[in-house]
């Protein structure tokens, strides 16, 4: 009911470079599976997890002594940064 109400109007902020590592501790994942570069990716929210049309992403390097804990903090900035710029960005286009 909620997407079918506000199509392309539901966004999320995710903690990976979708579509690598949707899901939950995405920073683990990319840990794991030896990525070099993880980030974060704002996307607009369908049926599906993590699935929707990407808006934005940003880049965070993996570090060769980065723990699950320390990656995660970079990441988080990212996120801080990269979603007000998408909003704003957004309201920009709906107001012209």
């Amino acid at each position: 009911p909620m997407l079918e109400a506000f199509p392309r109007r539901i966004i999320n902020i995710h903690p990976s470079l979708l579509p690598r590592f949707p899901g939950l501790e995405a920073w683990k994942q990319a840990l794991a599976a030896g990525e070099t570069v993880s980030g974060c990716t704002v996307h607009y929210v369908d049926e599906k997890i993590d699935h929707g049309d990407i808006i934005a992403q940003r880049e965070v390097p993996i570090l060769p002594n980065d723990s699950a804990e320390t990656l995660h903090a970079r990441i988080q900035i990212a996120e801080h940064d990269l979603y007000p710029e998408v909003i704003a960005q957004l309201c920009a286009q709906c107001s012209s």
